[in-house]
C-alpha cells in the first residue's frame, strides 16, 4: 500500500511493483495516475522544486521507490529526485521494450504457410507472439 501526500493530506494507493521489462508499461501508467491523482505529477515532469516544495518532492520520491525491487534499488539509489528515478527507469526499459515489439514484428512478418501443418505451427507461432508482444506492453 502506498502512502502519498498532496495538500497536507494523505492518501493510500495499492500499486504494481516494477519487475522490469515485463510489466514497465503498467508501472509507468499506474505511477502517473497516483501522482497525478496525489498532485505530485510535477516533481516528475519538471526537475526544479521549490523551497517550500521539499516535503511533496520527497514523498513522491519515496512513492517511486517502493515500487521497485530491492535488486533493482541498486540502478536508482544515488537519485536525488523522483525524475531522475523515472528517467534511469524509463531509459532502462522502455527502449528495450520497443526493440523486443520491433522482434516481434519480424517474427510476425516471417510467418509462411502452404499445407495444413504449416497453418496450424503459424498460428501456433502468432499466439506464441501475441502472448510475448501482451507482456510488453
Amino acid at each position: 500500500m502506498l502512502k502519498a501526500f498532496g495538500d497536507g493530506e494523505e492518501s493510500s494507493y495499492s500499486s504494481v511493483i516494477l519487475e522490469g521489462k515485463a510489466n514497465f508499461n503498467v508501472w509507468a501508467s499506474t505511477m502517473k495516475e497516483h501522482l497525478t491523482t496525489a498532485e505530485l505529477n510535477k516533481f516528475v515532469t519538471h526537475g526544479k522544486i521549490e523551497d517550500n516544495e521539499q516535503g511533496k518532492a520527497q514523498a513522491n520520491k519515496s512513492m517511486l521507490i517502493s515500487t521497485i525491487p530491492p535488486r533493482e534499488l541498486e540502478k536508482i539509489i544515488h537519485c536525488t529526485s523522483a525524475k531522475e528515478i523515472l528517467g534511469i527507469s524509463m531509459s532502462a526499459y522502455r527502449a528495450k521494450t520497443a526493440k523486443v515489439k520491433l522482434e516481434l514484428m519480424g517474427e510476425l512478418n516471417q510467418i509462411r504457410c502452404s499445407t495444413t501443418e504449416e497453418v496450424t505451427d503459424a498460428v501456433n507461432n502468432i499466439l506464441t507472439t501475441k502472448r510475448s508482444w501482451s507482456q510488453h506492453g
